[in-house]
Protein backbone atom coordinates (compact mmCIF):
# COMPACT_ATOMS: atom_id res chain seq x y z
CA UNK A 1 0.00 0.00 0.00
CA UNK A 2 1.39 3.39 -1.04
CA UNK A 3 1.37 5.98 1.74
CA UNK A 4 -0.10 9.28 0.60
CA UNK A 5 1.40 12.23 2.43
CA UNK A 6 0.22 15.81 2.49
CA UNK A 7 2.71 18.58 3.17
CA UNK A 8 0.16 20.72 5.01
CA UNK A 9 -0.25 18.03 7.69
CA UNK A 10 3.40 18.13 8.80
CA UNK A 11 3.23 21.42 10.76
CA UNK A 12 0.44 19.78 12.81
CA UNK A 13 2.46 16.57 13.14
CA UNK A 14 5.36 18.68 14.33
CA UNK A 15 3.24 20.21 17.10
CA UNK A 16 1.96 16.81 18.25
CA UNK A 17 5.42 15.21 18.20
CA UNK A 18 6.90 18.17 20.10
CA UNK A 19 4.23 17.85 22.80
CA UNK A 20 4.75 14.08 23.14
CA UNK A 21 8.56 14.10 23.42
CA UNK A 22 9.93 15.37 26.72
CA UNK A 23 13.42 16.04 25.29
CA UNK A 24 12.01 18.32 22.59
CA UNK A 25 9.73 20.09 25.05
CA UNK A 26 12.57 20.91 27.44
CA UNK A 27 14.70 22.30 24.61
CA UNK A 28 11.84 24.50 23.37
CA UNK A 29 11.09 26.44 26.57
CA UNK A 30 13.83 29.06 26.16
CA UNK A 31 13.25 29.86 22.44
CA UNK A 32 9.48 29.99 22.97
CA UNK A 33 9.97 32.45 25.84
CA UNK A 34 12.17 34.68 23.66
CA UNK A 35 9.72 34.34 20.77
CA UNK A 36 6.81 35.53 22.94
CA UNK A 37 8.77 38.59 24.08
CA UNK A 38 9.72 39.46 20.48
CA UNK A 39 6.12 39.01 19.28
CA UNK A 40 4.62 41.21 22.00
CA UNK A 41 7.14 44.05 21.51
CA UNK A 42 6.81 44.09 17.71
CA UNK A 43 3.01 43.83 17.84
CA UNK A 44 2.67 46.77 20.27
CA UNK A 45 5.05 48.99 18.28
CA UNK A 46 3.46 48.36 14.88
CA UNK A 47 -0.14 48.67 16.10
CA UNK A 48 0.66 51.91 17.93
CA UNK A 49 2.56 53.62 15.13
CA UNK A 50 1.30 52.07 11.87
CA UNK A 51 -2.34 50.99 12.21
CA UNK A 52 -4.13 54.35 11.92
CA UNK A 53 -1.93 55.94 9.19
CA UNK A 54 -2.08 52.75 7.14
CA UNK A 55 -5.87 52.49 7.48
CA UNK A 56 -6.28 56.11 6.35
CA UNK A 57 -4.11 55.39 3.32
CA UNK A 58 -6.09 52.28 2.39
CA UNK A 59 -9.53 53.77 3.06
CA UNK A 60 -8.96 57.22 1.50
CA UNK A 61 -6.48 56.53 -1.32
CA UNK A 62 -6.31 52.87 -2.35
CA UNK A 63 -9.59 51.01 -1.69
CA UNK A 64 -12.04 53.90 -1.70
CA UNK A 65 -14.71 51.73 -3.37
CA UNK A 66 -14.80 49.23 -0.43
CA UNK A 67 -16.84 49.51 2.75
CA UNK A 68 -15.06 51.06 5.71
CA UNK A 69 -15.46 47.91 7.85
CA UNK A 70 -13.93 45.77 5.09
CA UNK A 71 -10.96 48.12 4.85
CA UNK A 72 -10.49 47.70 8.62
CA UNK A 73 -10.30 43.93 8.14
CA UNK A 74 -7.86 44.25 5.23
CA UNK A 75 -5.72 46.69 7.20
CA UNK A 76 -5.71 44.34 10.20
CA UNK A 77 -4.54 41.41 8.04
CA UNK A 78 -1.78 43.50 6.49
CA UNK A 79 -0.64 44.75 9.91
CA UNK A 80 -0.45 41.16 11.18
CA UNK A 81 1.64 40.17 8.15
CA UNK A 82 3.91 43.18 8.68
CA UNK A 83 4.42 42.04 12.27
CA UNK A 84 5.29 38.59 10.91
CA UNK A 85 7.85 40.01 8.46
CA UNK A 86 9.60 42.01 11.19
CA UNK A 87 9.48 38.97 13.48
CA UNK A 88 11.09 36.82 10.80
CA UNK A 89 14.06 39.17 10.53
CA UNK A 90 14.63 39.03 14.30
CA UNK A 91 13.82 35.34 14.75
CA UNK A 92 16.08 34.18 11.93
CA UNK A 93 19.01 35.83 13.69
CA UNK A 94 18.32 34.99 17.33
CA UNK A 95 16.45 31.66 17.15
CA UNK A 96 18.27 29.99 14.23
CA UNK A 97 20.29 27.76 16.56
CA UNK A 98 17.17 26.52 18.38
CA UNK A 99 15.36 25.87 15.08
CA UNK A 100 18.32 23.80 13.90
CA UNK A 101 18.59 21.99 17.25
CA UNK A 102 14.90 20.99 17.14
CA UNK A 103 15.45 19.58 13.63
CA UNK A 104 18.56 17.63 14.72
CA UNK A 105 16.94 16.33 17.93
CA UNK A 106 14.02 14.99 15.90
CA UNK A 107 16.43 13.11 13.63
CA UNK A 108 18.14 11.61 16.69
CA UNK A 109 14.88 10.56 18.33
CA UNK A 110 13.80 8.87 15.10
CA UNK A 111 17.15 7.08 14.72
CA UNK A 112 18.47 8.99 11.69
CA UNK A 113 21.73 10.07 13.30
CA UNK A 114 23.74 9.06 10.21
CA UNK A 115 22.65 12.34 8.62
CA UNK A 116 24.46 14.20 11.41
CA UNK A 117 27.69 12.15 11.39
CA UNK A 118 29.66 14.61 9.25
CA UNK A 119 28.07 17.77 10.62
CA UNK A 120 30.33 20.26 12.41
CA UNK A 121 27.99 23.23 12.89
CA UNK A 122 27.56 25.06 16.20
CA UNK A 123 25.62 28.00 17.64
CA UNK A 124 27.78 30.61 15.89
CA UNK A 125 27.67 28.94 12.46
CA UNK A 126 23.90 28.48 12.78
CA UNK A 127 23.42 32.22 13.39
CA UNK A 128 25.77 33.12 10.53
CA UNK A 129 23.94 30.77 8.16
CA UNK A 130 20.64 32.40 9.07
CA UNK A 131 21.88 35.68 7.53
CA UNK A 132 22.05 34.58 3.91
CA UNK A 133 20.85 35.66 0.49
CA UNK A 134 17.77 33.45 0.54
CA UNK A 135 16.50 35.12 3.72
CA UNK A 136 16.61 38.42 1.84
CA UNK A 137 14.60 36.88 -1.02
CA UNK A 138 11.97 35.49 1.34
CA UNK A 139 11.49 38.79 3.14
CA UNK A 140 11.40 40.79 -0.12
CA UNK A 141 8.79 38.43 -1.58
CA UNK A 142 6.67 38.76 1.58
CA UNK A 143 6.85 42.58 1.32
CA UNK A 144 6.32 42.90 -2.45
CA UNK A 145 3.34 40.52 -2.46
CA UNK A 146 1.57 42.28 0.44
CA UNK A 147 -0.79 44.15 -1.98
CA UNK A 148 -2.39 40.78 -2.84
CA UNK A 149 -4.20 41.10 0.48
CA UNK A 150 -6.18 44.03 -0.96
CA UNK A 151 -8.18 41.33 -2.80
CA UNK A 152 -10.44 39.71 -0.17
CA UNK A 153 -10.15 35.92 0.29
CA UNK A 154 -8.60 35.02 -3.08
CA UNK A 155 -5.76 37.51 -2.70
CA UNK A 156 -4.99 36.44 0.87
CA UNK A 157 -5.03 32.76 -0.12
CA UNK A 158 -2.71 33.52 -3.05
CA UNK A 159 -0.41 35.44 -0.71
CA UNK A 160 -0.04 32.47 1.63
CA UNK A 161 0.49 29.95 -1.18
CA UNK A 162 3.05 32.11 -2.99
CA UNK A 163 5.01 32.78 0.17
CA UNK A 164 4.52 29.17 1.19
CA UNK A 165 6.90 28.09 -1.58
CA UNK A 166 9.69 30.20 -0.10
CA UNK A 167 8.76 29.30 3.48
CA UNK A 168 8.92 25.57 2.71
CA UNK A 169 12.23 26.10 0.91
CA UNK A 170 13.61 28.01 3.87
CA UNK A 171 12.61 25.32 6.37
CA UNK A 172 14.52 22.78 4.26
CA UNK A 173 17.78 24.68 4.73
CA UNK A 174 19.12 22.34 7.43
CA UNK A 175 18.31 19.24 5.37
CA UNK A 176 20.04 20.76 2.35
CA UNK A 177 23.12 21.41 4.46
CA UNK A 178 23.22 17.84 5.75
CA UNK A 179 22.75 16.45 2.22
CA UNK A 180 25.40 18.82 0.80
CA UNK A 181 22.93 20.54 -1.54
CA UNK A 182 24.33 24.07 -1.52
CA UNK A 183 23.43 26.02 -4.67
CA UNK A 184 19.98 27.53 -5.10
CA UNK A 185 19.62 25.95 -8.53
CA UNK A 186 20.09 22.46 -7.12
CA UNK A 187 17.84 23.19 -4.17
CA UNK A 188 15.14 24.31 -6.62
CA UNK A 189 15.36 20.90 -8.34
CA UNK A 190 14.49 19.31 -5.01
CA UNK A 191 11.63 21.78 -4.38
CA UNK A 192 10.19 21.15 -7.86
CA UNK A 193 10.20 17.38 -7.37
CA UNK A 194 8.21 17.83 -4.13
CA UNK A 195 6.41 21.01 -5.17
CA UNK A 196 2.91 20.27 -3.85
CA UNK A 197 4.14 19.16 -0.43
CA UNK A 198 6.69 21.96 -0.13
CA UNK A 199 4.11 24.59 -1.13
CA UNK A 200 1.36 23.34 1.20
CA UNK A 201 3.78 22.74 4.08
CA UNK A 202 5.17 26.25 3.62
CA UNK A 203 1.71 27.84 3.42
CA UNK A 204 0.57 26.08 6.61
CA UNK A 205 3.83 26.97 8.40
CA UNK A 206 3.59 30.57 7.15
CA UNK A 207 0.02 30.83 8.47
CA UNK A 208 0.93 29.43 11.91
CA UNK A 209 3.98 31.67 12.27
CA UNK A 210 1.97 34.77 11.32
CA UNK A 211 -0.54 34.31 14.18
CA UNK A 212 -0.19 37.30 16.56
CA UNK A 213 1.61 36.77 19.89
CA UNK A 214 2.05 32.99 19.58
CA UNK A 215 3.24 32.82 15.96
CA UNK A 216 6.95 32.55 16.64
CA UNK A 217 6.34 29.60 18.97
CA UNK A 218 5.49 27.57 15.88
CA UNK A 219 8.96 28.23 14.45
CA UNK A 220 10.23 25.36 16.64
CA UNK A 221 7.33 22.98 15.97
CA UNK A 222 7.66 23.64 12.22
CA UNK A 223 11.32 22.61 12.47
CA UNK A 224 10.12 19.34 13.99
CA UNK A 225 7.48 19.02 11.27
CA UNK A 226 9.90 19.46 8.37
CA UNK A 227 12.29 17.01 10.05
CA UNK A 228 9.48 14.42 10.13
CA UNK A 229 8.84 15.06 6.43
CA UNK A 230 12.53 14.62 5.59
CA UNK A 231 12.63 11.44 7.67
CA UNK A 232 9.77 10.17 5.50
CA UNK A 233 11.90 10.89 2.41
CA UNK A 234 14.89 9.10 3.92
CA UNK A 235 12.70 6.14 4.83
CA UNK A 236 11.17 5.99 1.36
CA UNK A 237 14.20 6.74 -0.83
CA UNK A 238 17.32 6.86 1.33
CA UNK A 239 19.46 4.54 3.42
CA UNK A 240 22.41 4.60 5.78
CA UNK A 241 24.75 5.16 2.85
CA UNK A 242 23.24 8.65 2.69
CA UNK A 243 21.53 8.29 -0.67
CA UNK A 244 18.22 9.77 -1.50
CA UNK A 245 16.07 9.99 -4.62
CA UNK A 246 14.33 13.20 -5.54
CA UNK A 247 12.63 12.42 -8.81
CA UNK A 248 12.70 8.70 -9.34
CA UNK A 249 16.46 8.15 -9.68
CA UNK A 250 18.89 7.62 -6.82
CA UNK A 251 21.30 10.48 -6.22
CA UNK A 252 24.30 10.09 -3.96
CA UNK A 253 25.19 12.86 -1.56
CA UNK A 254 27.84 11.23 0.60
CA UNK A 255 31.54 11.51 -0.19
CA UNK A 256 31.34 13.31 -3.53
CA UNK A 257 28.01 15.10 -3.68
CA UNK A 258 26.60 15.34 -7.18
CA UNK A 259 24.75 18.52 -6.30
CA UNK A 260 27.85 20.45 -5.33
CA UNK A 261 29.19 21.42 -8.73
CA UNK A 262 31.04 24.41 -10.08
CA UNK A 263 33.24 26.94 -8.29
CA UNK A 264 31.85 29.01 -5.46
CA UNK A 265 31.91 32.25 -7.48
CA UNK A 266 29.77 30.65 -10.18
CA UNK A 267 27.19 29.65 -7.56
CA UNK A 268 27.05 33.16 -6.13
CA UNK A 269 26.56 34.69 -9.60
CA UNK A 270 23.84 32.13 -10.39
CA UNK A 271 22.05 32.88 -7.11
CA UNK A 272 22.17 36.65 -7.74
CA UNK A 273 20.73 36.17 -11.25
CA UNK A 274 18.01 33.96 -9.79
CA UNK A 275 17.13 36.67 -7.26
CA UNK A 276 16.91 39.30 -10.01
CA UNK A 277 14.69 36.99 -12.07
CA UNK A 278 12.28 36.35 -9.16
CA UNK A 279 12.05 40.04 -8.30
CA UNK A 280 11.43 40.92 -11.97
CA UNK A 281 8.52 38.46 -12.17
CA UNK A 282 7.02 39.59 -8.85
CA UNK A 283 7.28 43.30 -9.73
CA UNK A 284 5.61 42.68 -13.10
CA UNK A 285 2.73 40.84 -11.42
CA UNK A 286 2.35 43.73 -9.00
CA UNK A 287 2.45 46.26 -11.87
CA UNK A 288 -0.33 44.40 -13.72
CA UNK A 289 -2.43 44.32 -10.53
CA UNK A 290 -1.93 48.07 -9.94
CA UNK A 291 -2.80 48.90 -13.57
CA UNK A 292 -6.01 46.86 -13.35
CA UNK A 293 -6.88 48.61 -10.09
CA UNK A 294 -6.33 52.04 -11.67
CA UNK A 295 -8.46 51.08 -14.69
CA UNK A 296 -11.29 50.00 -12.38
CA UNK A 297 -11.07 53.32 -10.51
CA UNK A 298 -11.21 55.25 -13.81
CA UNK A 299 -14.23 53.24 -14.95
CA UNK A 300 -16.01 53.94 -11.66
CA UNK A 301 -15.35 57.66 -12.10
Amino acid sequence: MVEIINGYSYPIRGILYLVRKNQLRRSSYLPIFFALIIDVIVLILIFNFAYTPQFNLINDKILTFFWRWLNHIINFIIIILEVFIVDQIVVNIFLAFFHEKAFDDTLKLKGYTYLLDQDDSNCITSCIRSIRIFQLIKILVAIVTLPLNFIPTVGTLSYYLLNGIFQGWDHQDRYFELKKIYSMGDQWKFIKSHFKNMCTFGAAAFFLESIPIIGNMFNISNAVGIALYDIHLEKKYGNSDNKVSYSGSEISSSSTPTYQSGPKNTKVIREILLIVHYLYVILNVRKIFCNNNNNNNNNNM
